[in-house]
Order: C-alpha cells, then sequence, then structure tokens
C-alpha cells in the first residue's frame, strides 16, 4: 500500500472517526430510551412540585429519540461502507478522483 495518498488516506481517517462517534450517539440513545421505559428525555419539560418534592414530567415525543437513533446507525452503515472503499482504493493503489489526474 503507498502511503502518498494523503487524501485518500485522510479520508480513510474521517469515515473511520466518524463510525466511532456515531456510536457515541446510538450507544447512549438507546440506554436512555431503555431506561426511561421508551419515553424521551429530549425536550421534555415539567414543573417542580415544592409541597411533597416530585417532579411532574411533560413527556415529549418519542420520535425526537427515535430520530437520533436512526441518524446514528444511518451514520454508521455509511461510514463504515466508506471507510471499507477507501481502504480498498488506498490497498490497490487506484485513483478514483478526477482531479488528482491534473497534478
Amino acid at each position: 500500500m503507498a502511503l502518498t495518498n494523503k487524501l485518500l488516506l485522510s479520508q480513510v481517517a474521517g469515515y473511520t472517526i466518524a463510525a466511532i462517534l456515531s456510536l457515541c450517539i446510538i450507544i447512549p440513545m438507546s440506554l436512555h430510551q431503555d431506561e426511561f421505559k421508551g419515553h424521551c428525555l429530549l425536550f421534555s419539560s415539567g414543573q417542580w412540585l415544592e409541597k411533597n418534592g416530585q417532579f411532574l414530567v411533560n413527556w415529549a415525543s418519542q420520535a425526537y429519540c427515535n430520530y437520533s437513533i436512526f441518524v446514528g446507525v444511518l451514520l454508521l452503515v455509511i461510514s463504515s461502507i466508506q471507510t471499507y472503499r477507501m481502504s480498498i482504493f488506498a490497498y490497490k493503489g487506484t485513483d478514483r478522483f478526477v482531479i488528482q489526474k491534473f497534478f
């Protein structure tokens, strides 16, 4: 593998970091959904009752959390596929960029 193609290697590194960071979205949000029994704390509001010290929660829609998890999974899939593709290009030493032919 030739390490001369810095643009390709930086893309491999970027997609790998994106895959790792997508796990930082998926895992906490999934655990959050499990801990709160399907309720989503994002954009929820509530009222503190001073009489008995309880907090009455007005739960927001579950779609907020589901959307975050969906985006995280989509990011993980796309970045994994792109990491694989770019790694194959780097291993074979092929150029897939048209603009590189002019430099």
